[in-house]
């Protein structure tokens, strides 16, 4: 039985931060993933570490050239990757013939914290089967609840894994939406 069937009787509402868009081509389903943060951090880490290669320029005599062009290329990096945290989202494009899955507007320097095999489209009419399978936690998340995936069945490729690191609430509404679109049954 889906999980959105198990966690309510009627239709689960968006959870919070996800939209949903619909227009004559498409409903875009979009939210900011769990990796946002990661790359917020990251690019922080980056920018701070850049402060501490000027200060090293500033103080030193030592190879400043270097240095400084180290410094311009690690801060281009940074700035980037904060822009990735910032701007991007999570977006789930179901359309006529296929769904799609992507992060806009930015590539994301990696994908894989949202997507299973980063951007794709799927046929609409290949995929028979949509379901949200437990992830299991890595050691070191003990005490933390344990996040989820939303698979489908497809008749080219079998079994594939288009989203991970969900919430519950996240995976069940993302289920229902898809199971929607598609026209499948439980």
């Amino acid at each position: 039985m889906a999980i959105a069937r198990v966690l309510a009787t009627d239709d689960l509402h968006a959870p919070e931060g996800f939209q949903r868009v619909d227009s004559e081509q498409a409903a875009r389903i979009s939210w900011r993933g769990p990796g946002h943060g990661t790359c917020i951090v990251a690019g922080l880490l980056g920018l701070l570490l850049c402060a501490a290669l000027l200060a090293g320029v500033a103080l030193g005599p030592w190879n400043a050239e270097g240095l400084g062009m180290v410094t311009a290329l690690v801060a281009a990096i940074s700035v980037y990757v904060l822009l990735v945290g910032s701007l991007n989202r999570t977006v789930v494009s179901l359309q006529d013939h296929h769904l799609s899955i992507r992060q806009r507007p930015l590539r994301c320097p990696w994908p894989v914290r949202f997507q299973a095999k980063g951007p794709r489209e799927i046929p609409a009419a290949d995929v028979y089967r949509v379901w949200v399978e437990e992830e299991p936690a890595p050691a070191s998340r003990n005490g933390r609840q344990p996040t989820q995936g939303l698979m489908v069945m497809t008749i080219g490729t079998g079994r594939e894994e288009l989203l991970t690191r969900l919430k519950r609430a996240e995976a069940a509404y993302l289920e229902q939406e898809l199971r929607g679109f598609l026209g499948l049954q439980d």
